[in-house]
């Protein structure tokens, strides 16, 4: 693919969004986990504790695909969205590796069910 063609120039992010993808992404994991450090009790009392469920938690771990979400759409609106989020469905395999991707948490769950810890 010829990266100088007009056509690819169209869809490319520039590198000026570099710095707001780094002040999103590092604004929002560390300025939860630093209010988290700095003001506990207060944190504590409004959001409750902090775990690997609570959703303050997760959203500090998805901030860079939160940053990236926010920038595309920028950048590249409805249209940019959608030809990034297509590209999820664009790898292909053997029908057996799909089995093997689904069929490995259902096994996961079929055993923490006869456990007894679902």
């Amino acid at each position: 693919m010829n990266l100088n063609s007009p056509h690819t120039q169209q869809w490319l992010v520039p590198w000026i969004a570099l710095a707001p993808f780094l002040l999103i992404t590092f604004g929002l994991a560390w300025g939860i986990l630093a209010l988290y450090i700095l003001l506990p009790g207060l944190m504590g009392a409004l959001f409750g504790e902090i775990s690997g469920h609570h959703p303050l938690f997760i959203l500090a771990v998805w901030a860079p695909a939160v940053a990236a979400f926010i920038l595309i759409s920028y950048y590249g609106g409805w249209v940019g969205l959608r030809r990034f989020l297509s590209r999820i469905f664009l790898w292909h395999c053997q029908p057996a590796w799909y089995g093997f991707l689904l069929g490995l948490p259902l096994m996961f769950y079929a055993g923490a069910a006869v456990k007894g810890n679902l």
